[in-house]
């Protein structure tokens, strides 16, 4: 295994990098790496996005067990999964926060997600399973499904089983992780 320190030998202007993780209690754990890869812990500012102050909390994600089960809920609003590739900023996330599933809200999707000639939903549902995460699209999708009996039968296959489903909210998620 290959040090980092190695890797910014001779790079004297490496900015320093920041990473930010939850604990199993959902709080935040921030470190910053300096150019020789050292880890120090970093101030509850570092896990916030960029763009956003300190103060401001509104719209970070948040990990909560749920009868067992460790569950990533997704801010409503954030970036959107718009590609089977924005599906590994979702799965990294889960990842970091060590959840086994991962909440996602309607408001997040593409509007593509709800046309399966895209394959967008399929794609995304077939990523998570791959690496063993379950998801669950949280709101109300009925204008989505009154408009395809496609989605409506996808929706409700999905929701036969374990990997994926639709729930109107998170008490709905909450019931159904119950058994």
């Amino acid at each position: 295994m290959h040090s980092v320190r190695g890797l910014y030998e001779g790079f004297p202007s490496v900015p320093a990098l920041r990473c930010s993780s939850f604990t199993r209690a959902g709080e935040a754990a921030s470190y910053e790496h300096d150019a020789a890869g050292n880890a120090a812990r970093a101030g509850p500012e570092a896990a916030l996005a960029p763009d956003r102050s300190p103060g401001d909390t509104a719209a970070m994600d948040m990990i909560r067990e749920l009868h067992g089960t460790h569950v990533l809920i997704c801010a409503e609003n954030g970036p959107p999964l718009a590609s089977e590739r924005d599906a590994n900023d979702f799965l990294g996330a889960a990842w970091a926060a060590e959840a086994t599933m991962v909440a996602i809200p309607v408001a997040r999707l593409d509007p593509a997600f709800f046309q399966l000639a895209t394959r967008l939903a399929g794609d995304v549902a077939q990523k998570f399973v791959n690496y063993r995460i379950r998801l669950a699209i949280v709101g109300d999708i009925s204008p989505q499904c009154a408009q395809s009996k496609a989605l409506r039968d996808f929706v409700h296959e999905s929701n036969q089983g374990q990997a994926l489903w639709f729930v109107r909210d998170i008490a709905a998620l909450d019931a159904r992780l119950t058994g």
